[in-house]
């Protein structure tokens, strides 16, 4: 139970206490626990994501990494319902053992983290969808033109 006697209270004396080694005094020397680079909307015509560093807070960082976890989970649920579009995945085997599944989720997994995710698309000679490979997203350049994307590299 609470002590709710005037006479037991006590006191401490702030007037002494230093605030200039708190971030909230405009010190720079003063350590904050993120650092994040300032950032405009529209600052080039050229993107590249900072993969590393995101998927760094990612593994270091397990309420962000949390977050993103429950996040695709939340959108993928059981996986997909049957469908005729279904049955063109079925074959996709990703890198290694990866199936379609896997690999949309490690997509919006790598979306969620620096913005964006690169998958590449590879194809028969008919044109036909055969499989999936994902790239990482820190060794392209995203192209932009009027703030839509025009293409990678």
């Amino acid at each position: 139970m609470a002590d709710t006697k005037l006479s037991t209270v006590k006191t401490s004396n702030v007037s002494s206490v230093d605030y200039t080694d708190r971030p909230q005094s405009g010190n720079d020397s003063a350590q904050d626990l993120f650092r994040v680079e300032p950032r405009d909307v529209d600052s080039g015509n050229t993107w590249t994501p900072e993969f590393s560093k995101w998927h760094g807070y990612y593994r270091e960082i397990a309420e962000f990494r949390s977050a993103i976890d429950k996040i695709v989970s939340w959108v993928f649920g059981n996986g997909f319902e049957e469908s005729k579009d279904l049955e063109k995945t079925k074959n996709i085997k990703g890198w290694g053992k990866e199936d379609f599944l896997s690999i949309m989720k490690e997509s919006l997994r790598t979306c969620l983290m620096p913005g964006d995710s690169t998958t590449e698309i590879i194809k028969d000679k008919k044109g036909r969808l055969i499989n999936l490979k994902t790239i990482n997203p820190g060794t392209m350049t995203f192209h932009l033109k009027e703030g839509m994307l025009k293409n990678y590299t």
